[in-house]
């Protein structure tokens, strides 16, 4: 098993949203929201470059989902990998992070799901807020940690096609951030038993290729106690064949790159799809 120290320079879902890391949201809610959000310079930076690019995306009618998330997923190729970009935890007050020109695996996943929600650049913050943020309020305690808690916790992000791409698939029962000693990833979070659905990577063939969308989610599951996964990107048909599309903390990558599809899964233990709900 991998020690801990080992996965703090992954791209871990419950531990690259935090430095130890969404839905109706009233007026009130919404402005002591706007309070607590921290712009970086460098989100207008790559705003300004990228916003002819993003607004082409929205304007273009008649998208499907899976066009929506390729197109605005491509708009990052090459953006910096930065782990642990969050501002809270159970000691400091929740911050909302926009910082577009860095980004690890989970927020990348976050800022391509908010922009696919928005029919304007203006809804993008608020859509942020619903994508990371259960029932849309900006909070330690409620944002999406876990990569499963885009389809466990309402309103859902998606929803976990896995048991319907390989008859091969495997069920864990897992009780998320309890590590194997009985201590917690995140303190002050509670404990969630909650059952893991994966296709053990060496099931994944061209028969499940073919059952997957551009712009599936796709989580690296994980073996460890207490994760679901400690990877996601996102899966991309291209002419030279199937690419994970991630913020990669590799050495030799260190920012947002494709990688063969079938070459990635051939090195972890599995995967866990999810599909983005209309």
């Amino acid at each position: 098993m991998k020690q801990l120290t080992t996965l703090l320079v992954l791209c871990v879902s419950t531990l690259s949203h935090n430095p130890a890391s969404a839905w109706n949201t009233e007026s009130s809610a919404r402005d002591a929201n706007n309070s607590k959000t921290r712009l970086f310079s460098d989100y207008a930076s790559f705003y300004t470059q990228a916003q002819t690019r993003l607004e082409a995306i929205i304007d273009t009618e008649q998208l499907s989902t899976s066009d929506k998330i390729r197109q605005f997923s491509s708009v990052f190729i090459d953006v910096p990998y930065a782990a642990n970009r969050m501002i809270g935890d159970q000691n400091t007050d929740e911050q909302l992070v926009i910082k577009l020109g860095e980004l690890d695996c989970f927020t990348y996943l976050d800022y391509v799901e908010a922009l696919r929600k928005s029919e304007q650049l203006d809804d993008f913050k608020d859509n942020l807020i619903q994508t990371r943020y259960i029932n849309g309020k900006v909070d330690y305690r409620t944002r999406r940690h876990f990569f499963s808690d885009w389809v466990s916790e309402e309103a859902y992000n998606a929803i976990d096609i896995t048991a319907e791409l390989s008859n091969f698939f495997i069920m864990v029962t897992k009780n998320l951030n309890q590590k194997e000693n009985g201590g917690l990833f995140l303190a002050g979070l509670p404990i969630k038993r909650r059952d893991i659905t994966y296709i053990p990577s060496d099931k994944v063939d061209e028969d499940v290729i073919k059952n997957m969308r551009d712009g599936d989610y796709v989580g690296t599951y994980s073996n460890i106690e207490g994760l679901d996964v400690t990877h996601t990107g996102i899966f991309i048909q291209t002419d030279n064949g199937p690419v994970y599309r991630n913020a990669s903390s590799k050495r030799t990558n260190n920012r947002v790159v494709d990688t063969p599809f079938l070459e990635y899964v051939k090195t972890i233990p599995g995967i866990v799809v999810y599909r983005a709900v209309d």
